[in-house]
């Protein structure tokens, strides 16, 4: 049908069936066309569709779209912390985890028990030092506030489970399914940590279940491609698993490089050099942030030396001497890098 004949009702329709559907990147076209920002009757009249358009643009991670059109709505719906829990979460997935934390706690000045507010900065001060003695005690507000939250027991169960603190990881995320037993994240972070837990049974079990609900979770899928890789020495099943991610994310480094691990193990040496060159230009391309303390990047120079392994393989010496010299430039102070540099200078 064409667009021009759809009245504002149907766009209304068809938007919120986008947004169920969780397809938020076709809601977005169906709500701009409804939602007027700058309409104060409107916006004061309809808060969930604006706060859905927001929810839209940060999903897709227009994170620019959303702080403007934020921005916007702050300028009617002032001191509204369901408006600011949006805006620091915009600029949370824009990278300024700083500023983020900032709008979380102006919007807890306005409502000290708003619990996506707290729940939000109690992630961000978890990316930014996990050590804060305050991070626990956010989580325990929120669930105060609201003891039916699931992102308030589901962050609080990865926050636990990236401590080392399982036990109490699995009773949040337990927690979480008992609201809603197809929360699949809860799921999918209950198998990794029996993964780290070494009970692979019960893990690659959560990962199949949250695959059931959820079968585009591309994370989910490499997990359970590392599981068969690592854990149940299964490389067949492991290659299909890394082969799913990468078709869901076409630029998931790791599952791309583990692709070629496996085509390089099975001595498929040209697929090894056309996975492992892929993956050496995601990772050059993203230049994915290293610690401080690394001035060079471990994966990129682990994958050149892989790379030249399979070159060398099939005789391509010169080209496996360059990609060992890209991984020297990299990490100068990298032994494996040289020692195999010098014997192929030697030998050749």
């Amino acid at each position: 049908m064409n667009e021009a004949v759809f009245n504002l009702d149907t766009h209304r329709r068809m938007a919120l069936s986008f947004f169920d559907q969780k397809q938020y990147a076709q809601a977005i076209r169906h709500f701009e066309l409804v939602v007027d920002p700058k309409d104060v009757i409107f916006v004061e009249e309809n808060k969930d569709l604006c706060f859905m358009l927001a929810d839209c643009y940060i999903e897709t991670r227009q994170t620019d779209k959303a702080i403007a059109y934020l921005n916007q709505l702050e300028e009617v719906l002032k001191e509204s912390p369901d408006v600011l829990s949006r805006l620091g979460k915009a600029w949370y997935y824009a990278g300024d985890k700083p500023k983020a934390a900032e709008i979380f706690r102006k919007g807890l000045k306005i409502n000290p028990h708003h619990v996506a507010c707290l729940v939000l900065l109690a992630r961000v001060y978890s990316d930014i030092d996990h050590t804060r003695p305050d991070i626990p005690q956010l989580f325990h507000k929120a669930i105060a506030a609201d003891s039916g939250s699931i992102p308030a027991y589901y962050y609080f169960g990865v926050y636990q489970s990236n401590r080392g603190d399982y036990a109490h990881a699995i009773e949040n995320f337990s927690r979480a399914l008992k609201i809603n037993p197809f929360h699949s994240p809860s799921i999918a972070h209950m198998g990794i940590v029996y993964y780290y837990l070494h009970e692979y049974a019960k893990a690659k079990e959560r990962y199949e279940l949250a695959l059931s609900i959820n079968p585009s979770d591309y994370n989910t899928m490499y997990n359970l491609g590392e599981l068969y890789f690592s854990a149940m020495n299964d490389p067949a099943n492991a290659y299909i698993c890394f082969n799913r991610t990468q078709e869901l994310s076409p630029n998931h480094f790791l599952a791309v490089k583990k692709m070629g691990v496996i085509a390089l193990n099975n001595r498929n040496y040209k697929e090894a050099c056309r996975l492992l060159d892929r993956a050496a230009n995601i990772r050059d391309r993203e230049r994915v942030f290293q610690p401080d303390s690394l001035s060079f990047d471990t994966e990129l120079v682990d994958v050149l030396i892989l790379n030249a392994t399979a070159l060398e393989a099939l005789g391509r010496i010169d080209d496996a001497k360059e990609k060992l010299r890209a991984a020297i430039k990299e990490d100068p102070l990298n032994q494996i890098a040289r020692h195999k540099l010098q014997l192929l200078s030697r030998n050749g």
